[in-house]
């Protein structure tokens, strides 16, 4: 590289071109100009299916529950005999 070379061949000569592509790509993402999620949107979106998953796991395991527990499914305690 010589110190009279334009930036635009310097950085030719350091970064891939898919590798600055993906940067202007998260870049216009962060800064809302094209559409998108940002890191923040998308870790936010992570979390909030996590959370789904797990509100409708508890809700199915609820009611299984219930289900097991109705009074036609319980065995009646065994009597003493006395």
């Amino acid at each position: 590289m010589s110190a009279k070379s334009p930036v635009a061949e310097r950085a030719r000569d350091l970064i891939s071109n898919s590798c600055l592509r993906n940067w202007m790509s998260g870049a216009d993402s962060e800064e809302d100009r094209r559409d998108g999620a940002t890191t923040d949107e998308r870790a936010e979106l992570v979390e909030l299916r996590r959370k789904l998953r797990v509100a409708e796991l508890s809700r199915t395991t609820f009611y299984a529950r219930r289900r097991l527990l109705r009074p036609e499914n319980v065995l009646p305690l065994p009597s003493s005999g006395h």
